[in-house]
């Protein structure tokens, strides 16, 4: 030690020897943690099941836009329904919630999968989405326009209370809008 130089006192020794948290504080701590978890999980419930709606809608649209443009580049109907559980073939249904199969729609029975027949791409639907619509099937013609003389085909796309609807124009434009279909 240096001439002149101030000797620490032992409670200054003291002070600089302890370490962490009291219980007390440690308790307020885990409170405050608490409070704010409880706030964030459900805004981020909200968000996942926001952002699968919006996922899976922009997929469908996806998938009309590719069925549309393989119609018009084979020169052929091509059609989109909802998958069987194998992916090969439609459900008939109006339940899409297992996903949906893009194939060539030339001949035989319409909106089915006949020999011959190829399925061109397939689109599983996210887990926990209901995905309905008043038709069974959308098939597309040669020129890039709906098949069919039908209202407009709609397709809901819900999870909790978020939801959207895609339709389709007679003249084979699909739009999105942030409702559920009427």
């Amino acid at each position: 030690m240096r001439c002149g130089a101030r000797q620490p006192t032992v409670r200054a020794m003291k002070k600089s020897l302890q370490h962490g948290f009291t219980v007390v504080e440690l308790m307020v701590a885990v409170t405050v943690l608490g409070i704010l978890t409880s706030l964030a999980v459900p805004a981020f419930i909200n968000v996942t099941n926001t952002n699968k709606v919006t996922a899976s809608s922009n997929e469908l649209l996806t998938a009309l836009s590719y069925t549309r443009s393989e119609a018009v580049k084979r020169a052929n109907p091509v059609a989109i329904c909802p998958a069987n559980s194998a992916f090969t073939g439609c459900t008939a249904s109006t339940d899409w919630s297992t996903g949906w199969i893009v194939f060539t729609d030339e001949g035989g029975t319409i909106g089915v999968v006949d020999g011959g027949e190829a399925v061109l791409q397939t689109w599983p639907a996210q887990s926990g989405l209901t995905v309905t619509t008043n038709a069974n099937f959308v098939r597309f013609l040669r020129d890039g326009s709906r098949d069919g003389t039908a209202p407009d085909p709609t397709i809901s796309l819900s999870k909790s209370t978020y939801a959207r609807c895609v339709t389709v124009t007679k003249p084979g434009r699909s739009k999105v809008t942030k409702v559920l279909c009427p």
